[in-house]
């Protein structure tokens, strides 16, 4: 059952339903009640996500709180330590969690792509995408998908093949003689 409560110039809609209740202020009735009405209705079909935390928290405390909880346990916590902390300067992680769709995560793909590698976006997604996981699943931040799920991954370039040119075996030869006698001590 929705109430609509005016709080200055501004609405209050309380929605309340089997022991839950969840409440946000808007600028009109009619959006408190449009507002009211979705989450009802998202409650009778048993959809309901509480999604106050992604209004609150931006995508750069999530990432703040993935450095120091989640990164430290990681085998390759240098880099992925500076991976994050390049994306947390990035102006994507301004943005609240909830305001973060699949179509921003491909503009800041694209944005990328102009730079760096595809291997590099592909990195960055791949952590971006662990970091929304655990939000969902362990620190209950309500994103009822992840924006990356539905986001396509650039093509890897394809691996390099190189072949000695001529005279380099002679020269690797030669330097591995050398290093060989150093360790010998001759």
């Amino acid at each position: 059952m929705a109430t609509f409560c005016k709080r200055g110039k501004r609405w209050l809609a309380r929605v309340r339903r089997d022991g839950q209740e969840t409440s946000k202020t808007f600028p009109t009735k009619i959006e408190a009640q449009a507002w009211a009405s979705i989450i009802e209705s998202e409650l009778v079909r048993g959809v309901y996500q509480d999604r106050s935390e992604a209004e609150r928290v931006s995508l750069a405390d999530l990432i703040d709180q993935y450095l120091v909880k989640i990164t430290p346990t990681k085998k390759g916590e240098a880099s992925e330590r500076n991976r994050l902390l390049a994306m947390r300067r990035h102006p994507i992680a301004a943005l609240k969690v909830a305001a973060i769709s699949g179509m921003v995560m491909v503009r800041y793909r694209d944005e990328r792509l102009k730079t760096v590698k595809p291997d590099t976006i592909n990195r960055e997604l791949s952590l971006l995408h662990h970091v929304f996981e655990v939000a969902r699943k362990e620190w209950g931040v309500g994103i009822p998908v992840n924006p990356l799920s539905m986001v396509r991954r650039p093509r890897n370039a394809p691996g390099r093949e190189r072949r000695l040119l001529p005279g380099e075996e002679t020269r690797l030869l030669a330097a591995l003689e050398v290093i060989e006698r150093r360790a010998d001590g001759t």
